[in-house]
């Protein structure tokens, strides 16, 4: 420890007594020393016992605890290493324990907590690491009460924002009380469990046996180095996280303005930024949505994969979405639907915003309705004005939304001043016989094409007859 911090007075230990026989056990506690007055803890037991094996001696017989628990012990050094030669200034302090008396339930972590307890000392969250060495897969089940769920959370985030690649079990079970976060969870602390699998005898043949060692050929046996860096990588990346604070996490971020039509391109451009302070190391989605201008949605319009890097900074990324529908459109946007990326702030991943198409030819579908409305006769009028002479085609579904009536009129301007034609520029009013149609809940859809095709427009309403 005093290697891995550089420091041997940031090194400690803790001796407290036995009760059962008035010895003293220690436990040894390192600090990477930060701002502020609280700090997270890393911790794992450095015990072990051999009480499954048949006539084992306490005081004679051996316990190597390859698993249980140098595979934690090992992991705990090595963060510390990492974190301390990153010469990162957290504004939280990270401390390393290594706890004995773990198999006599729980002395050295009971001491250090009523310690801390007594002092007032503002523990933010613990991770405990017991037996992290077994499973032949790299999985690992994590454990938290309900109020350390968030913990369990962020490092499922972490696994998944540096591709750690641990298959992990998340549980919240509060009476899941065999190791050392148990002690923290009595006091009221934060604290989440990770351990290869549990309860571990199901899957552990070596379990709290002298066969606990490297390896063993008679049970097939064997420590998984792969699934003890891997939860090394994923303890190192979460306390960083966590000791760093908000300002660590990347923020993705859409704004209204972000949106906007590019006539050289034909595109709309939808520019997506990080504000944060650490880059995205994950890929994420983006989702852009046409709307209703009562912000419902009417159509998903584009779903694209964002690569990563993104840098911190505002730094972003600029997507193309074709789009030539509508000449102004109600678009939103969101980022990061999908929950992938563990961010300071998902306030800001939703934005919308009208954008209107500039800059070509275009026709405008406006000032629409159906009257009379309801209608209980056998003739019916649709009213729209065209921006200019189009092809129009007007669409009537059930309820169901099944198509009943179609009328597709052809652009013609000898027809300018012929109100009822359909197709002029400004008002037009096309007439539906709609005796024979029972009464009940309709909606049409006029839609207008100008020259170029893809210059269109569409509208939506409802109207209903009652006979």
């Amino acid at each position: 420890m005093v290697q891995a911090l550089g420091d041997s007075n940031l090194v400690k230990v803790l001796p407290f007594r036995h009760t059962l026989d008035d010895s003293v056990m220690y436990d040894i506690v390192g600090t990477l020393k930060g701002g502020g007055d609280g700090y997270f803890i890393c911790c794992a037991h450095y015990d072990d016992t051999g009480r499954n094996t048949p006539g084992w001696n306490w005081r004679t017989d051996p316990a190597p605890g390859a698993d249980d628990n140098g595979s934690g012990v090992v992991s705990v050094l090595e963060t510390a290493r990492v974190l301390a030669s990153s010469k990162r200034e957290f504004p939280f302090s990270i401390k390393f324990i290594f706890f004995s008396g773990e198999e006599l339930r729980l002395l050295g972590s009971k001491f250090y907590v009523q310690r801390a307890a007594e002092r007032a000392e503002n523990i933010l969250g613990v991770i405990n690491y017991d037996m992290i060495g077994h499973n032949n897969v790299p999985g690992l089940v994590l454990i938290a009460n309900v109020k350390s769920q968030w913990l369990a959370d962020l490092m499922e985030e972490t696994n998944n924002i540096y591709d750690i690649g641990l298959t992990l079990d998340k549980r919240v079970d509060p009476v899941a009380d065999r190791s050392d976060h148990a002690s923290f969870w009595e006091r009221g602390y934060d604290a989440v469990f990770g351990i290869e699998s549990y309860p571990p005898e199901q899957t552990n043949k070596a379990y709290d046996s002298i066969d606990d060692v490297i390896s063993s050929d008679s049970l097939d046996y064997h420590i998984n180095f792969d699934l003890i860096a891997r939860a090394t990588r994923l303890q190192v990346a979460a306390l960083a996280q966590f000791a760093a604070g908000e300002n660590s996490l990347p923020d993705l971020a859409i704004s209204p303005g972000d949106i906007r039509f590019s006539p050289e391109k034909d595109r709309f451009l939808v520019t997506i930024r990080n504000l944060g302070d650490a880059q995205v190391d994950s890929n994420f989605w983006v989702t852009v949505y046409d709307c209703a201008q009562d912000s419902s949605i009417v159509t998903q319009i584009s779903r694209q994969k964002v690569s990563a890097p993104i840098p911190a900074g505002g730094y972003g990324a600029i997507l193309e979405v074709p789009w030539h529908r509508t000449v102004q459109t109600l678009f939103r946007v969101d980022v990061d639907s999908d929950d992938v990326i563990a961010e300071s702030n998902e306030e800001n991943n939703r934005v919308y915003q009208t954008v209107r198409r500039v800059g070509i030819p275009i026709v405008e579908v406006s000032e629409d309705y159906v009257y009379p409305n309801p209608c209980s006769e056998g003739q019916l009028y649709f009213h729209y004005q065209l921006s200019q002479a189009a092809i129009v085609r007007i669409e009537v579904f059930n309820i169901l939304g099944e198509k009943i009536w179609v009328k597709q009129i052809p652009r013609d301007l000898r027809f300018r001043d012929d109100i009822h034609y359909g197709a002029n520029q400004g008002v037009n009013e096309v007439p539906w016989d709609c005796e024979d149609i029972s009464s009940g809940l309709y909606i049409y859809k006029i839609s207008a094409f100008g020259k170029d095709a893809e210059a269109s427009d569409f509208t939506f309403g409802k109207f209903a007859i009652m006979r």
